[in-house]
Parts: C-alpha cells; structure tokens; sequence
C-alpha cells in the first residue's frame, strides 16, 4: 500500500534453522514468522524504514 510518502509491504518469511536457538528450537525446525516494512521517502531516498512483526 502507497500512501503520501509511505509504502508498507508485507513480508512473509521462512527458514529451516541451521543451529539450535535457545529457545528450544532444534536444528532443522522450520522457522515461519510474517510482518510489515514501512519504508519513509523524501524525493527518491529511503529516510526510515520501520518492521513491525
């Protein structure tokens, strides 16, 4: 979605861990987690980026 000088995008991403993680994920869980990226513009450069998951 655009809006004045904001764009969000959605943000789907997937990974199958390569190491235990401390939280009790074990190698070769599959890690699955979605969110959002807002990017600011002024002219044709990104001034601030915030990623809400």
């Amino acid at each position: 979605m655009h809006r004045g000088n904001e764009t969000e995008i959605a943000i789907d991403y997937e990974a199958t861990l390569a190491i235990d993680l401390p939280n009790g994920m074990k190698v070769g869980d599959e890690l699955k987690l979605t969110g959002q990226s807002v990017f600011t513009f002024e002219g044709d450069k990104i001034i601030a980026l915030k990623d809400i998951s």
